[in-house]
């Protein structure tokens, strides 16, 4: 498996979601270039001065539904897809 294990993926989005001094956001990409024909969950942070996405924050899954069974638990809400954005993506949480 490519990417961070559930517990370490876990435990990188906790930590992110209490940092007070950026927002963290997951957006989640569908047959992306780097990994075609499966789902993948990147970590972004987004802050005063600060933008910032972890090359290292990633999981990788053979369905949507293995993403969405560990980001839900997580507390962050689902935002679908902006039909302005780019077509591997799938959805963010914020």
């Amino acid at each position: 498996m490519d990417g961070m294990t559930d517990t370490e993926f876990e435990i990188a989005v906790r930590v992110g979601l209490q940092r007070s001094d950026a927002i963290q956001f997951v957006v989640v990409y569908e047959s992306p270039k780097d990994y075609p024909g499966q789902y993948v969950a990147r970590a972004h942070f987004v802050g005063q001065g600060l933008r910032w996405a972890s090359a290292d924050t990633f999981i990788v899954r053979d369905s949507i539904a293995g993403i969405r069974r560990l980001i839900a638990p997580l507390g962050m809400c689902r935002i679908n897809r902006d039909i302005k954005d780019d077509a591997v993506i799938v959805e963010s949480w914020i």
